[in-house]
């Protein structure tokens, strides 16, 4: 299982470069990665958008060749899903979001371990940069 207290460190800077975004068109961005695990203390990773920046596109970066269930929501509203993989299906790479999130922020990546396998987890990418 790749969670650690040290992979969580090491996930809160961000790499630039081009991110495909599900269409051949790259996007010049920040790629911002967070790895949620099916063990405690290790399911819910945080993401803030500042203001004045957009989330474009959201993927899945690497996981677990088992049944994972990760939603991700903004924190202040938990009602408003903006990706669940149950209902949007699993895997998503490079889901290109119809609406860019602007809303800054802090949102919320969990992985729901009643609905995930033992051993889960998934890292998922976020494409982020200037409005």
């Amino acid at each position: 299982m790749p969670c650690s207290v040290e992979l969580a460190s090491t996930e809160l800077s961000s790499a630039f470069g081009e991110v495909g975004c599900g269409s051949p068109q790259l996007v010049t961005a920040d790629k911002l990665l967070r790895t949620v695990c099916n063990s405690a203390g290790h399911n819910v990773q945080a993401l803030t958008l500042a203001d004045g920046r957009d989330i474009s596109c959201i993927w899945i970066e690497a996981q677990a060749p088992v049944k994972t269930a990760v939603n991700i929501y903004l924190e202040n509203d938990p009602s408003n899903i903006i990706y669940d993989s149950q209902r949007d299906g699993q895997p998503v790479f490079n889901l290109p979001l119809t609406t860019p999130i602007k809303d800054s922020g802090v949102y919320r990546i969990e992985l729901n371990t009643a609905e995930s396998d033992p051993g889960a987890w998934v890292t998922v990418g976020f494409a982020e940069h200037p409005e």
